[in-house]
């Protein structure tokens, strides 16, 4: 009779999104209060784009706020051709739901300025949801199960 085989060696669990590390800006001025603020509710603004319209917020996971310039939010993308969407997608539909959004969030009107930021290119911030396998795996996930590389 053979010998049992070893037991496999426990497999690493694929990092969820709340043990990555978090994102850092690569910043080129101070960040104010209300800068801060936006930055932290960056996942509330583009689920509220969501709400709006999809491409807006579909748009929003290549962007991240760069900076408040008085009454406007400047809104860094990664890619060139996304601050061209923004600004010309669906006759302003786009830049109007994603300044919506940015407005709720901060209490208050403001504008939103679309610019490319070339520096967020080695790194930008997380889609607020990362969903792998569709709605049964996101399921599987609610009740506990834990994915596997493979």
């Amino acid at each position: 009779r053979a010998p049992a085989p070893p037991p496999a060696a426990p497999r690493a669990a694929a990092p969820t999104p709340a043990s990555r590390e978090p994102f850092v800006p690569p910043d080129e001025v101070p960040e104010s209060d209300e800068l801060r603020m936006l930055r932290a509710r960056w996942d509330e603004i583009r689920d509220h784009a969501r709400r709006l319209h999809f491409r807006a917020a579909a748009l929003l996971n290549t962007a991240y706020p760069k900076a408040i310039e008085g009454e406007t939010v400047v809104l860094g993308f990664r890619f060139p051709n996304h601050v061209e969407m923004v600004r010309d997608a669906e006759n302003g539909r786009v830049m109007q739901a994603i300044r919506e959004a940015v407005t709720r969030v901060a209490g208050r009107e403001l504008d939103v300025r679309p610019v490319h930021w070339e520096r967020l290119q080695s790194g930008a911030p997380a889609p607020a949801r990362q969903s792998s396998g569709g709605h049964l795996v996101d399921e599987a996930r609610k009740l506990g199960a834990v994915p596997i590389d493979e």
